[in-house]
């Protein structure tokens, strides 16, 4: 009926504004303490949330996709889409291109976050060290420092894969890299930083 009308393409691009919109408004509340209502709503509109995540891709917009994933991808988390949520943010990753901004670096993190909760170790390496790579390329001091702290827990993981002895050869590697972040997170007077990483 839209395309009969010819008001398919303002309509889709409407929708999707919309709910680009919703991704980022929601980002800071599923760590806050009305999670549960926000993991809520993202459950309830995912369809339409994937749906805008497909259009961005369609129109050449695939930057304003990859943020908006990135935004989201604690609920993929929480909700144990870990693999729809992965799939779309190295969909668009890819698709975004060599571009290397905060916005790249932080959808990198979200990759590798739910890369490792699937037990994919060294996938998740790999999106961490991206991220570090590129922000450190831009001077973004806070974003260096959480890459730093998330690349923290791949050494051991990836060890243990392979062998006990081997997890042991890597906890210096592991804690040194906790102590790199603790030291920027102080620096930089993110509270939340130290306290995560002293936990």
């Amino acid at each position: 009926l839209l395309a009969a009308t010819n008001d398919e393409e303002p309509t889709m691009r409407r929708h999707a504004e919309h709910y680009l919109a919703l991704a980022h408004e929601g980002e800071s509340h599923l760590t806050a303490d009305d999670q549960v209502l926000w993991l809520d709503r993202f459950e309830h509109e995912h369809d339409n949330l994937q749906a805008a995540l497909r259009w961005t891709v369609e129109d050449g917009q695939p930057e304003r996709g990859m943020a908006a994933a990135a935004a989201m991808w604690r609920f993929w988390h929480q909700r144990w889409y870990l693999f729809v949520g992965r799939s779309w943010l190295e969909r668009l990753l890819s698709a975004a291109g060599a571009d290397e901004t905060a916005a790249v670096a932080k959808a990198h993190v979200a990759a590798g976050g739910l890369a490792y909760w699937q037990g994919e170790y060294q996938a998740a390496k790999r999106h961490y060290e991206e991220s570090l790579r590129i922000a450190q390329g831009i001077g973004d001091r806070a974003a260096v420092a959480e890459a730093i702290y998330n690349l923290a827990f791949t050494p051991a993981q990836v060890a243990s894969t392979h062998s006990q002895d081997e997890w042991w050869a890597d906890a210096p590697e592991q804690i040194a890299l906790f102590q790199d972040a603790l030291a920027r997170f102080e620096e930089l007077g993110d509270v939340a930083g130290v306290a995560k990483t002293k936990g």
